[in-house]
This record gives structure tokens, sequence and C-alpha cells, in this order.
């Protein structure tokens, strides 16, 4: 899926405002997805993956960009990440929900997994 830039900033909301297309493009559909797929998470396979990338304040002003990043590889030391792991499941009154697996950082090229 293509990926979603936003400028700096607290509380931004998904899609962007007046940006529809953005929404239908990352939308997941259990008519076109197996929804069997989206609940099963086994060692190191998640159905859902949400990555936040930044820059670093030295990157931005040396003129780096996000874009010149490949959507979901490598990071190299001057971008940051969260990344959160997921799978759908069902609830005790049938309703999907979204469960949260795991989630890591990654500042200065090295990876912290969040504990709760």
């Amino acid at each position: 899926r293509p990926p979603a830039y936003y400028p700096t900033g607290m509380d931004l909301q998904f899609p962007p405002a007046g940006d529809s297309a953005l929404l239908q493009q990352h939308r997941i559909s259990l008519q076109e997805q197996s929804a069997e797929l989206l609940c099963l998470a086994a060692g190191d396979s998640y159905p859902l993956v949400v990555r936040l990338e930044a820059l670093t304040e030295q990157a931005a002003e040396e003129g780096r960009q996000l874009e010149q990043l490949e959507p979901g590889g490598p990071l190299p030391e001057w971008a940051q990440a969260q990344s959160t792991y997921a799978k759908l499941c069902r609830d005790e009154e049938g309703r999907w929900r979204l469960q949260i697996l795991k989630q890591k950082i990654w500042v200065a090229g090295i990876s912290y997994e969040l504990q709760e």
C-alpha cells in the first residue's frame, strides 16, 4: 500500500482531511482478504503491521526526506520508526477488534521492543 505522509505535529487524523482516496487504499476488506489469515500470527509472522516513520532533527536539517525511504525497507540511522504488530480477532459478542501483539521502536539504527 502507498505510504501516507504527514507534517510534523500532534493529534493528526487518518486520513488527512479531504483525502478519501488514501482511506480506500488502506482499508482492509474482509470480503477481499481472508479473515482466517488476518487472525493468524505465529513466530515472526504477523498479519498486520503498521510502521510510523519520522526524521531525526539532524536529518531534516540535512534536507533528507521520508520519500527517500523504501516502504517497509531497512531504516538508515537518520530515520526513526515505531512498528505495531497486530492481528484481528473476534470479541465475546462476535465483533472484530484489533489485538496488538508487540510494538518496536527504531532509534539510531537500534531496535527496542516496548514493554507494558
